[in-house]
């Protein structure tokens, strides 16, 4: 079994590839392998994906790790009712999705988009799979485990992706990178899970019982994320791939702070249901208070750097072509803040047992989406998009935020708060009076994130406890 400290680094690593990687693929298909247009219907396409399979990956790996951590020596048994649940459900899901895939583009205002999106739909077959022995991993702590899995995957994916449109498949060469490398993950996944049947049973039952609200959960989710994109494409007559290609390029900038949470969140799930299940509520707060702490020292930084220094990024990582999403990208980076910290929270919620009250925040919010995406897109384009977005995100975070407060009776601290944000401004400021382009940029991005350190330390919100869990974590 990993410490905390340890199982947080190797998925933070894991997390640092995947972000790596994905940014790679980004780079390079939209700086020298595809037209902002392509790179838009690309962006379109692997939003649809994800925004199907992030309902069919969370819903039984939640379930999947929160009993694993539960009941340690039914893993086996675990992991094989989910799996069979898991196959079943995916393959209905495939099928509709290829079905519907005319419909979806003509909500679109796309025709040609059918053949993509019956394609990618492959993806519901494998990408599952690879989810459950991902939380039977992380269930039983073994992060190490994990990171190479995700890792394995993130890096096939890398290559196959760029490889395949560098031999000519262009778009097609592209979602067929992903669907290929999700294949041979899921083959990793069961060597590394793979193990002796052990003895014992386990009611599917509970595993449906636990996954439906996260079913609608991560429903709701996944549309927060990528429902702005859809309606730019939809509701922008004049230009939709472009402002589309725009919007993407800004939406992946914007969601690094994301990246950064997914590792604390895979961390805290088992840790919190494993506590809550033994009623071990001390224990529950602490990690609780200590990961929502460490979140908002990660995305303050990270946010405010992105939204000073929106144009340069876009510029340095796109080209100047895609700078017409620089003012979308600056507002996009505050809502990726907040619903990262929605994420957190939700899922500390989850964990608990009542998933349904965090389906009632994010429904919620997502019905703010809708509303502000209906008023604002039509007439500001991609900057009312990320304006709605920001509002819903923002939404989602407060109402989640009241209930683990009432429910836990633990937050950040309010000095650490104040301490954070007088640290974040200070570096905002900053970032202004250096003005940087090109790869200088960088040297500037660096130089930010040391003087919010140097500050943290200064207004003594950094001390020897969380250095000694830095080294901890090193070691």
């Amino acid at each position: 079994m990993n410490s905390v400290e340890k199982g947080t680094t190797y998925i933070i690593a894991s997390r640092f590839v995947f972000f790596l990687t994905g940014y790679i693929i980004y780079f390079i298909l939209a700086r020298f392998l595809l037209t902002p247009e392509q790179f838009g219907v690309y962006g379109l396409i692997i939003a649809l994906f994800t925004t199907v399979n992030m309902v069919l990956v969370t819903t039984l790996n939640q379930a999947v790790s929160k009993f694993v951590s539960e009941k340690e020596h039914l893993a086996e048994v675990i992991k094989r009712k989910a799996l069979k649940l898991q196959i079943g459900f995916s393959l209905i899901i495939f099928a509709a999705y290829f079905a519907l895939a005319p419909f979806i583009a003509f909500a679109l205002n796309d025709m040609t988009l059918v053949p993509l999106i019956q394609f990618s739909g492959l993806l519901f077959i494998s990408h599952p799979l690879f989810s459950i022995f991902g939380g039977c991993l992380t269930g039983l702590r073994q992060f190490k485990g994990f990171a190479w899995l995700e890792i394995s995957y993130s890096v096939m994916k890398m290559l196959l992706v760029i490889g395949f449109v560098l031999l000519g498949f262009e778009i097609f060469g592209a979602i067929g990178g992903f669907v290929a490398a999700s294949f041979l993950a899921v083959a990793i996944g069961f060597l590394l899970t793979k193990s002796k049947k052990s003895a014992g049973s386990f009611d599917s039952k509970k595993l449906i019982s636990f996954a439906w609200p996260l079913l609608f959960l991560a429903i709701i989710q996944s549309l927060l994320l990528y429902i702005d994109l859809f309606a730019v494409k939809s509701w922008s007559y004049v230009n939709a791939d472009l402002l589309s290609g725009y919007y993407v390029a800004a939406q992946t900038i914007a969601r690094l702070p994301q990246f950064l949470i997914f590792a604390i969140v895979f961390v805290m799930f088992p840790l919190i249901s494993s506590t809550t299940f033994k009623k071990q509520d001390k224990k529950a707060k602490f990690y609780l208070s200590n990961a929502i702490r460490y979140t908002v020292l990660f995305i303050a930084p990270v946010t405010v750097i992105i939204a000073a220094n929106s144009g340069p990024i876009i510029s340095l990582l796109y080209s100047a072509i895609y700078l017409p999403g620089a003012s979308a990208l600056s507002i996009l980076a505050f809502s990726s803040a907040f619903y990262a910290l929605f994420l957190i929270l939700t899922t500390a919620i989850s964990s608990r047992g009542e998933s349904r009250v965090s389906m009632y925040c994010g429904g919620i919010a997502l019905l703010s989406l809708f509303v502000s995406l209906a008023i604002l897109v039509p007439s500001y384009s991609i900057e009312g998009a990320a304006i709605a977005s920001l509002i819903a995100s923002f939404i989602g975070m407060i109402l989640a935020a009241g209930y683990v407060l009432y429910k836990f009776g633990v937050l950040i601290p309010a000095k650490s708060f104040a301490k954070i944000l007088a640290a974040s401004t200070i570096t905002f400021f900053i970032s202004f009076v250096m003005p940087a382009t090109g790869f200088l940029l960088i040297a500037k991005l660096l130089f930010l994130l040391l003087i919010y350190c140097l500050a943290l330390v200064a207004l003594r919100e950094l001390d020897k406890r969380d250095f000694a869990v830095f080294l901890k974590m090193l070691r």
